[in-house]
């Protein structure tokens, strides 16, 4: 099993250890990486953008966005490596036949991660539905494409979120199903992608 930061693999080395037959890294991890591309593509939109005199009137908004959008790749990525951790060692424990509290712990690791990228995407989604209009239009389909990268981000990582919460007892698992609140997360996501297709 690889728990080896991606930030440091080449992305055949990534594809490599996502590919073997190993627990980690998995599905959580490939949620997370689907957002980095997702914010790298926004980050190569506004670098384009920048500087250019049509755009002057939003040249500060996208040299925050692009700060913020640099932060997420950055973030995503941390939390790629995060997952691949937290589920190796929940698969572990399982295998070792451990003690609930230990179970408990690292299931609740193993569903803050993907909750995280869930949120993180949907934030990313959100900003990047001020992007028509206000960057090039010539890079109208990669803001698209970020904007389905990151739903797929999204949902992906959701996926890896109810997967987890089948290791908790009820009604526990339906408490933090509702405190996390996932669901209106996607729902909202999916109304804005479809916002930013329609702009693009």
């Amino acid at each position: 099993m690889s728990t080896a930061d991606p930030a440091t693999l080449s992305v055949a080395e990534y594809l490599h250890a996502l590919g073997d037959r190993v627990p980690a890294p998995g599905g959580g991890a490939a949620a997370a990486i689907t957002l980095c591309q997702a914010a790298a593509l926004a980050c190569m939109v506004l670098r384009y953008t920048i500087g250019k005199a049509k755009f002057a009137e939003f040249e500060s908004m996208n040299q925050s966005r692009l700060k913020d959008c640099e932060t997420i790749v950055s973030d995503a990525l941390r939390l790629a490596h995060e997952d691949a951790i937290v589920y190796a060692k929940l698969n572990a424990l399982h295998q070792q036949q451990s003690d609930a509290d230990a179970l408990a712990v690292a299931t609740a690791d193993a569903i803050r991660v993907p909750h995280s990228v869930v949120v993180l995407s949907a934030a990313f989604l959100a900003a990047l539905r001020g992007f028509p209009g206000t960057t090039s239009k010539p890079l109208a389909s990669d803001v698209r494409v970020a904007a389905i990268l990151a739903d797929a981000a999204l949902r992906s990582a959701r996926a890896n979120v109810e997967v987890n919460l089948m290791g908790l007892p009820e009604p526990r698992r339906s408490e933090v199903r509702l405190s996390l609140g996932v669901e209106s997360l996607e729902e909202t996501s999916r109304v804005t992608l479809r916002e930013i297709e329609a702009a693009c």
